[in-house]
């Protein structure tokens, strides 16, 4: 039981694995836009599902808002996972001190789980857990076409996770505390971004003893014709 909670809390920290996390990363500096993104998320024996929406102001505030499911193993523990998104663009290549971009990321999320058991259904078994992630993100935006640009990235974060047990109104905190949370991801961008775009993210993410895999599809639509300098 023990085992499959460390393994619930990693893949919480990993859903959406890949460091691509916010419609601002194609966006240049003053122009805005939202993001609608379906994703999948799977490790040694467990899997996510997750859908996130956001808007970013300027390409300099990304704002999202994620909700996903995720399984352990046969459905040992399963759970809803929602929570929001800050994503703060401090330099923009192209138009900042660097040559590449630099990102700073906030996440907060809820999750929470409930079963009865099979053996004594008045005995009903409860998870809740409150997860924080914060990092940074480098990456570059490589303009192979004009309607096709790719982007490798790479995140540094450190999450922290609270999770409590509650059986028999009794509750146990079964789960505190943190660790790294390392991230490699590669994104394209098929489209104009002063318009709109099909952008795909494949990445990797580490947290403790567990790595994921990622995958997610999204649409990016910018409302203004501005250009951009990628």
């Amino acid at each position: 039981m023990m085992k499959s909670l460390l393994i619930f809390t990693a893949l919480i920290i990993l859903i959406g694995a890949n460091a691509s996390f916010g419609q601002g990363d194609f966006l240049q500096k003053g122009q805005s836009g939202y993001q609608l993104v379906g994703a999948y998320a799977r490790s040694a024996n467990e899997y996510s599902i997750s859908a996130n929406a956001g808007y970013s102001i300027d390409g300099t505030f990304d704002l999202g808002f994620s909700i996903g499911r995720l399984s352990v193993g046969e459905g040992i523990i399963s759970c809803t996972y929602y929570g929001p998104s800050l994503i703060f663009h401090t330099n923009k290549q192209g138009a900042g001190k660097f040559p590449i971009s630099i990102s700073y990321l906030f996440q907060y999320g809820i999750s929470s789980y409930s079963k009865k058991s099979l053996y004594a259904p008045e005995n009903k078994i409860e998870l809740n857990g409150t997860h924080l992630k914060l990092g940074i993100v480098l990456y570059n935006n490589i303009k192979v076409d004009p309607a096709f640009i790719i982007q490798p990235n790479i995140l540094i974060g450190y999450a922290n996770n609270d999770i409590n047990y509650t059986q028999r109104s009794q509750t146990y905190q079964i789960v505190s505390g943190g660790g790294m949370n390392i991230g490699l991801g590669f994104s394209m961008l098929i489209g104009e971004p002063t318009k709109s775009g099909f952008r795909i993210d494949i990445g990797f993410s580490t947290y403790k003893s567990e790595t994921a895999f990622s995958i997610s599809f999204g649409l990016i639509k910018a409302p203004d014709d501005s250009q951009t300098d990628w």
